[in-house]
């Protein structure tokens, strides 16, 4: 996936709103060119991809917290996500989560989650995780 800056972006999925503020300064260090939304909650998450209408403008790539704050609305939402019929099923879904229980790994890419992440605990950690995310999905 070549990751283009003019089009729909990155969007993050997370709860915590310390977190989030680590995660975005992590990410305007990383990938300063690339616009970043933020939504807090599985139910924010569905409802900005619907008002963006134009399939052009959909974020290019995810970054989805597990636990939002229960594990199920994370599996909720990455279920609502990669179905079929969703218009959203091909936008690659990264999840993260602060532990690396080999449960939710399976059932997430059984789901059809396209990554896991452990959650860096550190601004370098978080920046180096960024790194390989670009590296890995060309972004």
């Amino acid at each position: 996936m070549s990751f283009n800056p003019t089009k729909g972006g990155l969007l993050v999925v997370e709860d915590n709103l310390e977190l989030w503020l680590l995660l975005k300064d992590a990410l305007s260090l990383s990938l300063p060119e690339i616009e970043v939304v933020h939504a807090s909650t599985a139910q924010v998450t569905l409802r900005y991809l619907y008002c963006i209408g134009d399939e052009e403008y959909l974020p290019q790539l995810i970054l989805q917290d597990l636990y939002l704050p229960k594990r199920s609305d994370g599996i909720g939402l990455l279920n609502q996500l990669k179905q079929l019929d969703s218009p959203y099923w091909q936008i690659p879904v990264a999840i993260m989560s602060a532990f690396s229980d080999p449960d939710d790994i399976v059932d997430v890419y059984h789901l059809g989650a396209d990554t896991y992440l452990v959650k860096p605990t550190s601004m370098d950690e978080w920046i180096a995780c960024l790194r390989g995310l670009r590296s890995y999905w060309n972004v």
